[in-house]
Order: C-alpha cells, then sequence, then structure tokens
C-alpha cells in the first residue's frame, strides 16, 4: 500500500515549528503529528539527561512511544506534517520521513520565544514553576541539547530556512515547500 508524503518540521524548541506545522496544515490540509505528544525525556530528571548528555547522548535512546505508528497512520490517510526538534535524528522516525525542514533560529530569540509562548500560556503557579525550572537547567542541559540538535539535525535536512526572520517570511517559505513536496507524490 502506499503512503502519502511525510515531512519533519525541525528546530530547536522556540524556533517557530508548530507555527510552520500549522501554517502548513491551514495551507494543505496536511495532518500534524506533535512529537510533544509522544515524547518523555522532558520527564526525565536533570541528573539522568546530563548523564545521557556525557556518555555521548545516543538519540537512538530518546524514548516517543506510538509516535512512529501515529506518522505511519496518518500517512495512509494523507500528506503529514512532523512538529519535531528530531526529525530524522530519531532512528524510529527517520524512514517515514520524505522530506526534512530544519529552521535555523538563534538560541536567544528561541529562548524568548519559548519563554513568552510559556508565560502568556497562563499565569498559574505550575506554569512560573516550569519556567523557573527550564532557566535553572538551561545552561547545563537545555543548552547543550540545542548544541546536539545543531550538530545532527540540519545536516538530515533537505531545506533549511532562516528562522530569526519575520515569521510570515517563514511560512511563505515554508510552506512553499510543503505545497511542492505534497503535489509531486
Amino acid at each position: 500500500m502506499t503512503r502519502a508524503p511525510v515531512l519533519a518540521v525541525c528546530g530547536i524548541p522556540g524556533s517557530g515549528k508548530t507555527m510552520l506545522c500549522h501554517a502548513i496544515q491551514r495551507a494543505t490540509k496536511a495532518a500534524v503529528i506533535p512529537y510533544d505528544h509522544y515524547e518523555q525525556i522532558t520527564q526525565t530528571p536533570p541528573d539522568e539527561l546530563a548523564r545521557w548528555l556525557a556518555k555521548g547522548a545516543d538519540f537512538g535512546e530518546i524514548q516517543a512511544p506510538g509516535l512512529a505508528e501515529a506518522i505511519a497512520k496518518a500517512a495512509q490517510r494523507g500528506p503529514v506534517v512532523v512538529d519535531t526538534p528530531l526529525g530524522r535524528a530519531l532512528p524510529e522516525c527517520a524512514p517515514l520521513i520524505d522530506h526534512q525542514i530544519w529552521l535555523n533560529c538563534s538560541s536567544d530569540l528561541a529562548l524568548s520565544r519559548k519563554l513568552k509562548q510559556m508565560l502568556d500560556f497562563d499565569g498559574s503557579e505550575e506554569r512560573l514553576s516550569w519556567v523557573a525550572n527550564y532557566l535553572a537547567v538551561y545552561p547545563t542541559t537545555v543548552r547543550p541539547l540545542f548544541r546536539l540538535q545543531r550538530e545532527r539535525v540540519p545536516g538530515l535536512s533537505e531545506v533549511v530556512l532562516n528562522a530569526n526572520q519575520a515569521s510570515d517570511v517563514v511560512v511563505q517559505e515554508g510552506v512553499l515547500v510543503a505545497e511542492t513536496l505534497f503535489s509531486s507524490r
């Protein structure tokens, strides 16, 4: 049985992945599969993440139960966009991804976007605690993870977009990539 094309939109947190995925969905009617619904790494205690980083950070050890199955199932119905920090760097998903976009974004801009997103969501004590914890582990865990993403993921991508530019420009460029991919199959 043939399947529809799968496009992964990758980048560090705050680079604009979700925004671009939803714009692609509106323009193409593609299904969006959010990595965040399947990942478990954010539940890992910082000291365990530090040990994982110190031993080489094998992306094959990252658990996202059901993600590959969700992508494959959605691709049976039509085009799919995967909102993911890792794309093909996540071994279980690599064979399912036909095309990949990397959103190249500076860490300071991505951090400011992520913090704004979290603080705009709600001002609850739980949300504020999440932000405080994120900032506390940023230098020792988050920043090294960003570095690894930048080292390993862009080279697996057919397209690299400058996510430091205006979001409407990034959306226009990303939607064009998706429309070209989805119409060619």
